[in-house]
């Protein structure tokens, strides 16, 4: 530690130490911090959006286009620490809705039945 900041001395460079527990680092639609991982806000809201105009448009909508938003968004949820948002857009009526189209197109299905 010593050195580096010898070293950036003789070199006129001002480093900036971050205290990881105090901030969050911004990167690839997730803020990471020091012992959890969060959905990125825009990222949230953008999800709300695409969950409530499938539930609402799923009709109107090609199956394998709903299909892939849902599952799309559960990938993104399943690598943070978001349970009670996952729990609360990809409810039943959502499961249920892929499962149909699913069931009606014979893909299987790729979204658990219980999100745990």
């Amino acid at each position: 530690m010593l050195k580096i900041k010898e070293a950036a001395e003789e070199l006129n460079v001002s480093i900036s130490w971050l205290e990881v527990d105090d901030r969050s680092i911004d990167f690839l639609g997730y803020r990471f911090y020091h012992g959890y991982t969060l959905l990125r806000k825009s990222t949230a809201v953008r999800f709300k959006r695409r969950m409530r105009k499938v539930k609402k448009y799923h009709e109107l909508m090609d199956p394998i286009s709903a299909i892939s938003t849902v599952m799309s968004y559960y990938g993104w949820l399943k690598h943070a620490n978001c349970l009670n948002l996952t729990r609360m857009y990809i409810d039943y009526d959502i499961r249920n809705i892929i499962r149909t189209l699913c069931f009606q197109n014979k893909i299987h299905n790729p979204l658990p039945s219980k999100i745990i």
